[in-house]
């Protein structure tokens, strides 16, 4: 008899360590949401529902993380189009807004670190992105595959922000 309220009372313990944990659980992920973190942003959608201001003052614990292919390598130079060919994954790309581009007065393109052209931020995130570029922003190469034409590759990007 004795083993059975002992048994009983170690189940009513791990229920209520259990429960507690799950509640403790909830409010630690509702604290981390609060105070920032890392935010992956798959569609120029998730993109415009951030804030101005927050990508421009984001706090510290803010991670934004945006994958895109690069739009208009097929504008590369043939030296610059072999250099897009050769880029390795993890490899850094230079972001510049160009405020004087007559096509988009938000466009940002993307060059290698030594200035090579490769092609442009899509246009449906040049808008927000555009407003956080500055001179030290990169991006870096995610994977470089074969497009529909064999002469121009698809590069696909991240930049985190």
């Amino acid at each position: 008899m004795i083993y059975v309220v002992l048994i009983i009372a170690i189940i009513v313990i791990a229920f209520a360590f259990s429960s507690s944990s799950k509640k403790n659980d909830k409010l630690k992920t509702e604290k981390k949401s609060q105070r920032g973190g890392y935010h992956e942003i798959k569609t120029s959608e998730q993109l415009n529902k951030i804030s101005s201001e927050t990508l421009v003052d984001q706090e510290k614990d803010d991670v934004y993380s945006l994958t895109f292919e690069v739009q208009d390598t097929n504008k590369c130079s043939s030296e610059d189009l072999a250099i897009a060919w050769s880029l390795n994954e993890a490899e850094p790309l230079k972001l510049e807004w160009e405020r004087d581009n007559p096509d988009n007065q938000y466009a940002i393109s993307i060059k290698t670190i030594d200035g090579h052209f490769i092609g442009y931020v899509p246009v449906r995130y040049s808008f927000k992105l555009h407003k956080i570029v500055n001179e030290n922003t990169i991006c870096n190469v995610v994977e470089v595959k074969e497009g529909k034409s064999k002469k121009v590759p698809i590069i696909v990007a991240e930049i985190m922000f």
